[in-house]
């Protein structure tokens, strides 16, 4: 089972440079074998927990039907171009074709990735194409395809691995960021076996895990390594008549819970404001522009905050009726453990200012622990300034009085301070 550490900054590797795997760091592999003809291939189905997945990935046009697979055979670093280009297209994004740069293939696929930045060869000349996929590379492929086509927000927690020793620096920070999205895991006995082959069906499993988290619907995805993730992500447009928005003051019974959330406002004002901090994640300009942005406003004293909840059967009796879904009671309990709105207001927020402020927010958040009694169960404060944002702070109760507090930044397209002008920031929803 994964360890987790609390309080570690994985979302900073959200925005990786592109250029994180060089010929350099990747010298000592062996190089790439021709096969001239192409040999015989045993055809596996796959496995009961990557068969919806593979469906779908055939469905959609990531996999092409036409082709055989092994399906529990390693995958080819061509054959998961080929895959990450088809997934690519069916989001809709225009993919310039390029002459190649490599030698060992002719795959205009993976030139266009290449050039996207998406991929790099084993040499500057050199792809390796029929050489194995292994479980590191894979993750860094998958983030950085992330990141050039809808970022989005990401956790932070530190998962500990019994084998990151041998996990390359190139691929730590995106093995993090994977992890923390639900696309990959461990393989058991708390090790990531970096250099493992990935297999067919992890790798298209991966994928289909990769567009739940991109597009706003339901999806349940059989898991590549585990068992089945049930992915949740946007809301119906009725969901605005469950939200209640209730005003709230700093009291004496409430005082440190308060300031606890004024405080990581201030913290996240200061990443905002620091060139080093938008230095080290490695923004784009537009990213870096709007955190700049960001960090030139006063979030010293809110103009006022108002706690934001719901009720959450009607909450998700919506979200099962507007998919047309019908869900049995011990399934949807398992999805209500796994989707909190509270959680994922932020982000249902910041997607209406599109790709930049998702990433921009990612990076901005903030989170601590402290004591508190007297909280039962969660709560999320939205602290509003005499600006152009606001910050969310959810706390989370656990035993012993202890309160863990998640804070992020969102953009304030708030009509007023009034209960019905927050509301009002919920309306295409």
């Amino acid at each position: 089972m994964k360890k987790i550490l609390s309080a570690f900054l994985a979302f900073t590797t959200l925005m990786l440079p592109l250029s994180a795997v060089t010929a350099e760091e990747a010298a000592g592999v062996s190089s790439p074998v021709f096969i001239e003809e192409t040999p015989t291939v045993t055809v596996t189905a796959p496995s009961d927990w990557a068969r919806e997945s593979v469906d779908a990935a055939n469905d959609m046009g990531i996999t092409d039907k036409t082709q055989s697979f092994n399906y529990s055979a390693p995958i080819t670093r061509e054959q998961f171009c080929d895959m990450i280009y088809n997934y690519i297209k069916v989001l809709g994004i225009d993919i310039e074709s390029t002459e190649s740069s490599f030698t060992d293939t002719d795959n205009e696929k993976i030139s266009a990735l290449n050039k996207m930045g998406i991929i790099n060869g084993k040499t500057e000349t050199e792809f390796a194409p029929n050489d194995n996929l292994t479980r590191e590379e894979a993750a860094v492929i998958l983030n950085r395809m992330i990141n050039e086509t809808i970022p989005v927000d990401v956790t932070e927690m530190y998962f500990v691995f019994d084998d990151e020793a041998e996990i390359s620096d190139w691929a730590s920070g995106a093995i993090q960021v994977m992890c923390n999205m639900g696309v990959m895991n461990g393989v058991g006995e708390n090790n990531f076996a970096p250099k493992d082959s990935y297999t067919v069906e992890q790798a298209i499993t991966t994928i289909m895990r990769v567009y739940a988290v991109q597009q706003p619907s339901i999806g349940i995805i059989g898991g590549a390594d585990g068992p089945t993730e049930i992915i949740v992500s946007g809301v119906p447009e009725s969901v605005k008549e469950v939200i209640n928005i209730e005003p709230v003051e700093r009291t004496e019974e409430n005082e440190s819970l308060y300031d606890k959330g004024l405080e990581i406002a201030k913290t996240i004002d200061m990443l905002a404001e620091s060139d080093i901090y938008r230095t080290i994640t490695d923004a784009d300009n537009g990213v870096s522009e709007l955190m700049d942005k960001i960090g030139q406003q006063d979030y010293e004293t809110p103009v006022a905050a108002v706690k934001v909840s719901g009720d959450y059967d009607k909450l998700f009796d919506l979200i099962f009726n507007a998919e047309g879904l019908e869900i049995d009671d011990e399934l949807k309990n398992i999805i209500k453990e796994k989707y909190d709105f509270n959680s994922h207001m932020a982000s249902i927020l910041n997607a209406r200012d599109g790709a930049d402020m998702i990433a921009a927010a990612s990076l901005l958040s903030d989170k601590d622990i402290f004591l508190f009694d007297g909280l039962s169960e969660k709560n999320t404060y939205l602290y509003l300034f005499d600006c152009d944002f606001a910050v969310s702070v959810t706390f989370t109760p656990y035993n012993d009085g202890i309160v863990e507090a998640c804070g992020m930044i969102v953009k304030n397209e708030f009509k007023d301070t009034t209960p019905e002008g927050i509301l009002s920031a919920f309306e295409p929803y």
